[in-house]
């Protein structure tokens, strides 16, 4: 069935092509903002400290700037420009389409080398490779075609774009000019990505397990105290690590599958010398606008699929509003008692004229019960001990002799007693054989005391020391281990 693409079609894909590169715009400000707003709060900033999230927001600068040169090439297209514009729209607009299709490259082969070959881009200092040799082939590449005149007007598609004399020449800029390194590029994340799968697959936790590297062992004692290994903490890390970097891989996949669709639909349109049949208009719908939209893809894949920015806005909120944030987890937490929550309780009042029952009704007491209040009433109260009724240092302490041990300024009113000790406080006291005048005989002399030795733990205390101290060993070597797997994170 025959079909014949019209300016008014055209028109309304430019126009749909243009939103989406605003949308694409919106969306890749929101993420530079938001990762901007965590980098500014010190408390959430190593949730950002990665590689491959350092070079994500280099590609969302550079697909800014697409999308703005997008939409003002697309909105000239409606309209006649001077070929000199057109060209140099055409160029930056290619310039910064080919440096981000470097940088989600660069980012396949950074984790290949992380994970396939141990190389740490850190300490090598490969990040700013990343981005230099990005920057540079993005500029550089499209140069020679803008020099030799191969933009300018399509007169296939009507818009400013690769202009040609025919089909076959028009085929040939295309691939040379633009979709020969874009091909390139995919093949190189295909194959990285490819390494970086069945290094994950075959080896799974082999591969996080000596990226970590941790010399951290089981001990005896840790044995012996019945405490759970580390390697389960370890195996935990191990699993997160494998996850963050499948998802770091969907950015080079999304390229790889953003790519071959503008590739495929744009060459074989040109194969085709146009738009004659409905399958391939549909296809020429899906090609423009992901031309336009394609940084739609790279900020949902950062926004839902990449971990970094999602946990950074959560710290970021957690430091920025702590009050707002623990004040839950405070009162949770909190072990509250009767006491307090009956002090927190609403006070009853009493309005005027009602009658008050515990005042007017009588107090019922029994010989089997006893009334609480009142048995409270009858204790002593606290009071200070009255200083003036005790002797002094140097005065003696009489005590009675018909009651032992009771002195006789506290004997009850009326009650008296002879006084047959007298203590003097000097260290010199006399004792009742040195008063009645009667010798006894020498004292006998006190025993000596043994030295005093330390008192050994038993067993189940012994048991209970080793095993506090296996638990802050397995603390440490947690610390430890997280320690390890923020660094191995931040290769990533």
């Amino acid at each position: 069935m025959a079909f014949e693409l019209t300016d008014k079609e055209i028109q309304i894909n430019v126009w749909q092509s243009a939103a989406a590169a605003g949308l694409s715009m919106l969306l890749c400000l929101f993420i530079l903002g938001a990762s901007l707003w965590v980098w500014m709060t010190k408390q959430a900033r190593s949730t950002l400290d990665r590689v491959s999230f350092r070079l994500f927001l280099w590609s969302l600068v550079f697909e800014v700037v697409y999308d703005i040169d997008y939409i003002v090439v697309e909105i000239y297209s409606a309209f006649p420009v001077a070929n000199a514009a057109c060209a140099s729209g055409v160029y930056m607009m290619m310039a910064t389409l080919g440096t981000v299709n470097y940088l989600c490259t660069c980012i396949a082969i950074n984790l290949a080398l992380t994970i396939c070959f141990g190389i740490n881009p850190i300490q090598k200092k490969l990040e700013r490779w990343y981005v230099g040799v990005s920057i540079g082939l993005g500029f550089v590449i499209p140069f020679v075609p803008a020099v030799l005149g191969h933009f300018g007007n399509d007169p296939v598609l009507n818009v400013c774009w690769i202009k040609a004399r025919d089909d076959e020449t028009r085929l040939r800029y295309f691939f040379l000019d633009l979709y020969l390194w874009q091909i390139l590029s995919c093949v190189v994340a295909v194959v990285a990505v490819i390494m970086i799968l069945v290094t994950l697959f075959r080896q799974r936790r082999d591969t996080s397990r000596a990226l970590f590297d941790s010399p951290l062992r089981r001990t005896r004692s840790e044995r012996k105290a019945h405490v759970e290994p580390a390697s389960s903490a370890l195996g935990h890390l191990e699993d997160k690590f494998l996850s963050i970097a499948l998802r770091i891989a969907a950015y080079p996949v999304a390229l790889i599958l953003v790519n071959g669709i503008i590739t495929v639909g744009d060459l074989y349109i040109s194969a085709q010398g146009g738009v004659h049949t409905k399958a391939v208009y549909v296809l020429y719908c899906m090609y423009y606008f992901l031309y336009g939209g394609r940084g739609i893809v790279f900020a949902m894949l950062g926004l839902f699929v990449d971990p970094s920015l999602r946990k950074g806005m959560r710290a970021a909120w957690r430091a920025r509003h702590p009050q707002a944030t623990f004040a839950k987890a405070e009162f949770m937490n909190t072990k509250h008692s009767l006491a307090e929550m009956l002090d927190s309780a609403p006070q009853l009042t009493y309005q005027l004229g009602a009658v008050d029952l515990a005042s007017e009704l009588p107090r019922r007491d029994s010989t089997t019960s006893i009334d609480m209040s009142h048995a409270l009433s009858r204790l002593p109260m606290d009071a200070p001990r009255d200083h003036k009724t005790l002797p002094r240092r140097n005065e003696p302490a009489s005590f009675t002799r018909s009651f032992s041990g009771v002195r006789s300024e506290c004997l009850p009113e009326g009650l008296t007693d002879d006084v047959d000790v007298d203590l003097r406080s000097h260290g010199r006291g006399h004792s009742p054989r040195a008063d009645s005048g009667v010798s006894f005989g020498p004292e006998p002399e006190e025993p000596a005391l043994e030295p005093l030795e330390p008192d050994l733990p038993t067993e189940a205390e012994q048991a209970r020391l080793e095993q506090r101290a296996a638990v802050e060993r397995q603390h440490m070597q947690r610390e430890a281990e997280m320690r390890l797997f923020k660094e191995t994170q931040a290769r990533l």
